[in-house]
């Protein structure tokens, strides 16, 4: 009997601390799992108002709504499908200081801009790579507006050809990169792209490391390249490549990454930029 009546307490112990959980949540979001249309508010223990969610057929629409306590709003999403929104986060004085677009998996994507003092002080590009989220581009910016390269580390791609037709024309580029991570350090740059027409880099780049890669090194290497740019190119920064296509045509995105490199010692110090650029490549 003593052991029935034990059995009874902890079942009755644990169906008290499921409870809780689940009352708490209840306060917290209220009806947000279960609501199909409409709008659902949410409310802390206290009962202040802390969410304001909008629903369509079971799906965030529209703008979800954080409150900070004393009711002044913290964070917006704006939702531009069930599972990516742009977030604007608010400071104290209901002043922005950062606004960016998140995946459904609550990782920062593309550029994100963070502000001081309601101005502009720096941007960010991020991208997911390998499931993670990754710092691929920097700029920092002053009082005025304009770009400091000072801390900053940022590309550009040039699409050279103004059309690349399949079997005739091939796609040429080059990418500069206009503003350095190792400031002070004898770096340089080579860009890597699939070898071969067929093989690709998953959108994530999770293959990177499991694909056979082309290396176009910069110009300081690239001789046979250095008569089609002007001589006051800085070489080291500079790195023109390509990519011939045999039998593919229409649209298709050419991904690939950008290494910035230096020699110290007996090693080397390097960091990827990469990008996914859209082309079209024509029939004939």
């Amino acid at each position: 009997m003593k052991f029935s009546i034990s059995i009874i307490l902890l079942f009755l112990f644990i169906l008290s601390c499921n409870t809780k959980k689940g009352d708490n949540k209840t306060n917290t979001i209220k009806n947000e799992n279960i609501l199909k249309d409409g709008v659902s508010k949410g409310y802390d223990k206290n009962g202040n108002l802390i969410t304001i969610h909008n629903f369509r057929q079971g799906k965030f629409v529209d703008t979800s709504t954080f409150y900070r306590v004393n009711g002044s709003v913290r964070m917006r999403q704006i939702w531009i499908d069930s599972t990516y929104h742009k977030e604007i986060l608010y400071n104290k004085s209901g002043i922005i200081k950062a606004m960016g677009n998140m995946n459904d998996d609550d990782l920062k994507i593309g550029k994100w801009s963070f502000f001081k003092e309601g101005k502009l002080d720096f941007i960010r590009e991020y991208k997911i790579i390998r499931g993670k989220q990754y710092l691929n581009q920097s700029w920092n910016i002053d009082k005025e507006g304009d770009t400091i390269f000072e801390g900053s580390k940022f590309f550009s791609i040039q699409i050279l050809n103004d059309s690349i037709i399949k079997d005739q024309k091939p796609l040429m580029a080059v990418a500069y990169l206009q503003a350095q991570l190792f400031k002070g350090k004898s770096s340089e740059i080579f860009v890597c792209l699939p070898n071969g027409e067929k093989i690709e880099f998953d959108e994530d780049f999770s293959n990177e490391r499991e694909i056979k890669l082309d290396t176009f090194y910069n110009l300081q290497h690239d001789i046979k390249n250095q008569i089609n740019f002007s001589k006051d190119i800085s070489k080291p920064y500079s790195a023109a490549f390509g990519k011939w296509f045999k039998t593919t045509t229409g649209k298709k995105n050419i991904r690939g990454f950008i290494e910035e490199y230096y020699k110290e010692k007996d090693s080397v110090k390097s960091t990827k930029m990469y990008f996914d650029i859209p082309i079209y490549i024509k029939d004939k």
